[in-house]
C-alpha cells in the first residue's frame, strides 16, 4: 500500500506465497486478493514412465528448473533456481547436479539483486549460454563455462533479450529481442543476424539435423499463439501449428520432423509426440498428476527430465492492514 500525496510504501503480506486479483471492500478495510502457492521441482523419468518418476530437487516455494532445465552431454542436469519466477521477483540462479540429484552445486550468484536464468548447453558441453540482467540492468545474452567460470556477456544496448539456445553445430545462439524478432550470434559475439521481421518469434528451437527452426509464434502482439517451422536462414513460416489452451513447452525429437509438446487437462500434464508434416499425435509420458512446466529428451528422444509441480489458489481477506 502506498501512501497519497506522500508515496510512502507500507508492506502488507509477509511470507512467500504469490497474491493475485486484488479487490477492496467498499468501505476500503477488508482486502481479497487470490493466494497462490507453487511448489516446481525437477524429476527424472526413465523413458517417460510414472512408475519410474524420481523426484531430485525438494522443499516448498522453489521454482526449480521452471526457467531453465536440460541434459548436458555428458549426462548431468543443468537446471534454474528461485523462490519466484522472473516476473515477480527478477533474482534466480543457475546449478549443475548429477543425474541423481548428488553434487548439485551453483554456477551464478545473484546474491537476490539479479537474474540469471534460462541457460541452453553447447552441444560439446564446453558451454552454457544464458540470460543475465547483471550489466546495468537490462536482460541479455551471457556465456560461460560449464563450470561457470569465463563469464562473457554477448549482446548489449539498451534493449532486452530473451530465450538464447544452441544451434546444433554450436557456432551460433538463437535469441528474441525485445520486440520479439530473431536472431544469432556467434559463440564469441560479434554483430548479430537477423532471422525474422514482420512478425514475433521466441523461445526458437534449431532441429537435430540443423535444418529448421520451431519458434512461439505469433502474427502481431495480441494475436493467438501458434507454434511456426521456419528454415534454417530465417524468413517466413514453412508451417504453422495451432496450440492448445492449457500448452507449454516444445523440443525436436531426434528425427528433425516432430516435435514434443505439453499439453495439459484438468491440471495434469503430459508430453505428447507432434509430426511437423500432419500433426498426428502420439502421447509419450503416462503421468496422473501434477503439471509439467518444463522439461528435456534424452539423446533416444525419451522425455527424460521434467520440471513437474502443482498450483494450489485459495481465496483469501486480509484485514487490519490500514494504519
Amino acid at each position: 500500500m502506498i501512501s497519497y500525496p506522500g508515496g510512502t510504501a507500507q508492506r502488507i503480506t509477509n511470507d512467500l506465497n504469490n497474491y493475485n486479483h486484488l479487490s477492496l471492500t467498499a468501505d476500503t478495510n477488508t482486502l481479497a486478493a487470490v493466494q497462490e502457492d507453487r511448489a516446481i521441482h525437477v524429476w527424472v523419468s526413465s523413458g517417460g514412465d510414472a512408475r519410474t518418476l524420481q523426484q531430485l530437487t525438494f522443499g516448498s516455494f522453489k521454482y526449480e528448473g521452471f526457467e531453465g532445465l536440460s541434459w548436458t552431454p555428458n549426462g548431468r542436469i543443468l537446471y534454474t533456481a528461485s523462490s519466484f519466477p522472473s516476473n515477480q521477483n527478477p533474482s534466480g540462479d543457475i546449478w549443475i547436479m548429477n543425474s541423481d540429484g548428488s553434487g548439485a552445486r551453483q554456477l551464478t550468484n545473484s546474491s537476490g539483486t539479479s537474474y540469471n536464468g534460462e541457460p541452453s548447453v553447447s552441444p560439446d558441453g564446453r558451454f552454457v549460454c544464458f540470460l543475465s540482467d547483471r550489466s546495468e540492468g537490462k536482460m541479455h545474452v551471457w556465456r560461460m563455462d560449464i563450470d561457470g567460470g569465463n563469464v562473457k556477456q554477448l549482446t548489449s544496448g539498451d534493449t532486452n533479450e530473451r530465450t538464447p539456445s544452441f544451434s546444433p553445430d554450436g557456432h551460433w545462439i538463437l535469441y528474441s529481442s525485445k520486440d520479439l524478432d530473431l536472431f544469432k550470434i556467434g559463440i564469441d559475439g560479434g554483430d548479430a543476424v537477423r532471422l525474422t521481421e514482420n512478425f514475433r518469434a521466441d523461445n526458437a528451437r534449431v532441429s537435430p539435423d540443423g535444418k529448421l527452426i520451431a519458434v512461439y509464434y505469433r502474427a502481431r502482439e495480441g494475436g493467438p499463439l501458434k507454434i511456426a517451422v521456419l528454415p534454417i536462414d530465417g524468413g517466413q513460416p514453412l508451417k504453422l501449428f495451432d496450440v492448445p489452451e492449457n500448452w507449454w513447452g516444445f523440443a525436436w525429437l531426434p528425427d528433425s520432423a516432430t516435435l514434443a509438446v505439453v499439453e495439459t487437462v484438468k491440471g495434469v500434464s503430459n508430453i505428447w509426440a507432434r509430426p511437423i508434416k500432419d500433426g498426428t499425435r502420439k502421447q509419450l509420458t503416462d503421468f496422473t498428476s501434477e503439471e509439467i512446466l518444463n522439461f528435456d529428451l534424452s539423446r533416444d528422444g525419451k522425455p527424460t527430465l521434467l520440471a513437474r509441480g502443482h498450483v494450489r489458489s485459495d481465496i483469501v481477506l486480509i484485514t487490519g492492514f490500514r494504519q
